[in-house]
């Protein structure tokens, strides 16, 4: 039960463009309660939360992203759609975060060096994320030619 579950998983995020699509949906969701609480007065909430929750969510993808490439069949494909999704996923994110706060990046304090770091965080997760596919795919072809091997000395 446990294996079908994660093979469904691995299934279902194989898609970067899915993966920005549920990321800036759960953003921009959480941005909006953020909102009606600040508008309804019924909490104090700071003019930067909407980037709080953009760089948040932007770690979330990242993450997500270098998961995802682990189990890619084809991972240079992969890599050209994440890296256009996450493109997309910051410019957009950031829209929802002006929107929402009314003030731009600049006037968002340090969450302009924020997103910086962001990028390369998410480069430097994607690059261990496919080392580690890499490493996994010549341990397996090693282990077919063990297998194989094998198999001709036993006959």
């Amino acid at each position: 039960m446990e294996s079908s579950i994660t093979t469904v998983f691995f299934k279902n995020i194989q898609n970067p463009f899915q993966q920005l699509a549920i990321v800036l949906a759960t953003s921009g969701f959480i941005m909006l309660i953020g909102f009606l609480i600040k508008a309804s007065g019924a909490t104090v909430v700071s003019p930067e939360f909407p980037w709080l929750t953009s760089a948040a969510f932007i770690l979330v993808y990242s993450v997500l992203t270098a998961v995802a490439a682990i189990s890619s069949a084809d991972i240079e494909s992969y890599f050209r759609k994440s890296i256009l999704a996450f493109v997309a996923l910051i410019i957009a994110s950031g829209l929802l975060a002006s929107l929402f706060s009314g003030i731009s990046i600049n006037s968002a304090g340090t969450y302009k060096y924020i997103y910086v770091i962001l990028v390369i965080v998410y480069l430097a997760l994607l690059s261990i994320g496919g080392i580690i596919k890499r490493i996994s795919m010549a341990i397996q072809r090693e282990e077919d030619a063990y297998v194989s091997s094998q198999k001709n000395n036993n006959n």
